[in-house]
């Protein structure tokens, strides 16, 4: 699995308000770890994968104002991860800090 981030670039981080917005939004993803910003676990989240039949780990949230998942090609984390990312008018980047194009991941 490769890890990916959530991300608007500097200068206009994601904050934990806006995140847990855009996941409440979405069908098939939860907050697991609160809204306190203070807090260790606070902004992650899971989604349902239908797959396995189960709720599994998938986002954290960062202080610095983006969101960090790992996953393979075709995940449904992929799939939620991207309409999170169009929610926050945010993209997908790799570890480089490079755009990833939804296609390449599906």
């Amino acid at each position: 699995m490769r890890e990916f981030r959530i991300s608007r670039g500097t200068g206009s981080p994601i904050t934990l308000e806006e995140w847990v917005a855009a996941l409440n939004k979405l069908e098939g993803v939860r907050l697991t770890g609160g809204n306190n910003p203070r807090a260790k676990h606070s902004g992650n989240a899971e989604v349902y994968s239908p797959k396995f039949a189960e709720w599994v780990e998938a986002f954290r949230w960062t202080k610095t104002g983006e969101a960090v998942f790992k996953s393979a090609a075709g995940d449904v984390v992929v799939r939620t991860a991207y309409q999170l990312a169009r929610e926050l008018r945010a993209g997908v980047i790799d570890k480089d800090g490079q755009p990833v194009a939804e296609a390449s991941l599906m």
